[in-house]
């Protein structure tokens, strides 16, 4: 079966075939919208536009006080259009007193909030810093639209203005202060952090005070000294000690007591006596004269109290002056040798001094680096903690970015709301399409045939005559 196709002639025939379905939802639709047009209230708008001045002090002595006019705007916007601060604005004026049996609270709210409407003004200008072109935002409009009386939709407007320009002031105030406080604590923080650091480097230098880098030097100096006395201290006990066994020597070799004169005199005289007895009598003059000297010999003898023989002490000359040298050179050794002992010790001591100084330094480094930054830190939150407080100063004057309002709402002349026009112009536009989709469902449901070439097209069978339509009585007998 071929598929029907639809030629212009088809489609007149389908509107008068199809009129009331066309006509029908089109006179609904615009009916609705002109009974929509007619019974909606109007809406009233006032619009009021504040200048955001800029700043009377150089920018650059205000890093801290403003920011973005744009981000700042829409903080002040937010701080307004708190739940708390609506309602207090709809019980202040009587706002939807009709609504607020019908709907709820927050549903008010949400209302008011999509009644208000801030819409930036902003340019293209060239950044002093950069150069580059970048957006500026100069002025907003705030306009409060609403079905009220025009005079109330003027008060409500009014007074979001002020509250506006009021609450910047407050948010400048606060930012500033805010500001400084931030900064106030951070350097405390700073400060603390910087003192501690500073206690810390004392209390390593203090500790280290030998291995720090700079002494390096003078170690290293030290050291070469105490190598040069290790060495000729290490020669002079090397001498001393050849010295030492020279007299060890010498002082062998010597006797420590000489013998008594008078003694070995008195021996003599004996021995000679009995050699005088055996050849004279006694009576031979030198016998007596013998005897006589052996007996005066005897007596002086034993008339002398302290006889170097009978006690231990050395009386050799010779041998106590070589044990005096030889007591003196061991006494000097043995000083050498402890002088020598405290130059390897202090030797020990500079080696690890200097061994030390590499780790040392890395940590000092570290101590140091950390000092300057947290300095270099502190000096820069300094200055803008004098930058933020001549802000806070500048801002209490009243000479930073401020609003002021330039155009002040009006009350409105006429309704700004709702377009009739457009709700008459929405109604007939659906009205057609509705038209149209209900006649062409009703004819794509529709199976009848209304042509002959329709059906011979349909069937392939040529259609013999056609039966007029019947309208009178008539012509229904015949």
């Amino acid at each position: 079966m071929n598929q029907q196709r639809v030629s212009p002639g088809d489609i007149v025939e389908i509107i008068f075939r199809r009129k009331w379905s066309l006509l029908l939802p089109f006179f609904l639709c615009l009916l609705t919208a002109a009974v929509i047009a007619v019974t909606l209230p109007p809406e009233y708008k006032s619009t009021a536009t504040i200048l955001i001045e800029g700043q009377e002090i150089p920018s650059d002595l205000l890093n801290a006080a403003s920011g973005i006019a744009a981000s700042r705007l829409q903080e002040i916007h937010q701080r307004i259009m708190t739940s708390s601060r609506i309602i207090g604005i709809i019980d202040q004026f009587n706002l939807y007193p009709e609504s607020r049996n019908k709907r709820g609270i927050d549903e008010i709210v949400t209302l008011f909030r999509d009644s208000v409407a801030l819409q930036p003004v902003s340019i293209d200008i060239a950044d002093n810093r950069t150069g580059r072109p970048t957006t500026a935002t100069i002025a907003f409009t705030l306009a409060f639209s609403g079905k009220e009386d025009p005079e109330k939709i003027l008060a409500v407007t009014d007074y979001l203005a002020g509250l506006f320009l009021s609450e910047n002031i407050q948010v400048r105030n606060e930012r500033a202060a805010g500001i400084s406080l931030f900064l106030d604590n951070e350097i405390k923080v700073l400060k603390a952090r910087l003192s501690g650091i500073e206690a810390s480097i004392a209390e390593w230098k203090k500790k280290h005070i030998n291995s720090l880098p700079e002494v390096l030097s003078t170690n290293q100096k030290n050291l070469d000294e105490t190598d040069r006395e290790i060495k000729t201290i290490g020669l002079h006990v090397r001498g001393l000690k050849e010295k030492e066994e020279y007299l060890q020597t010498q002082l062998a070799s010597l006797s420590p007591y000489m013998e008594n004169e008078k003694e070995r005199k008195l021996e003599e005289l004996r021995r000679y006596l009995i050699e005088l007895k055996t050849r004279y009598t006694d009576a031979y003059p030198d016998v007596i004269n013998t005897k006589a000297e052996i007996k005066e010999l005897e007596n002086n003898i034993s008339a002398t109290p302290d006889n170097p023989a009978d006690t231990d002490k050395p009386n050799n000359p010779a041998y106590i002056t070589l044990a005096s040298q030889l007591a003196a050179t061991r006494a000097e050794i043995g000083s050498a040798t402890d002088q020598l002992s405290a130059l390897n010790s202090k030797r020990r001591e500079y080696l690890q001094r200097i061994e030390a100084t590499p780790g040392v330094e890395e940590q000092y480094k570290s101590l140091i680096t950390e000092r300057d930054n947290t300095q270099a830190r502190y000096d820069e939150m300094m200055k803008q903690y004098m930058d933020a407080k001549m802000a806070q100063v500048i801002e209490s004057e009243d000479k930073g970015e401020s609003f002021k309002l330039i155009d002040p709402p009006r009350l409105p002349q006429k309704a700004s709301g709702p377009n009739r026009f457009a709700i008459l112009a929405a109604g007939l536009l659906i009205g057609i399409g509705l038209g149209i989709g209900l006649a062409g469902l009703k004819e794509s449901l529709d199976r009848t045939v209304w042509d002959a070439d329709k059906l011979t097209e349909l069937t392939s069978i040529p259609v013999l005559t056609i039966v007029p339509e019947l309208t009178f009585d008539e012509d229904i007998a015949v």
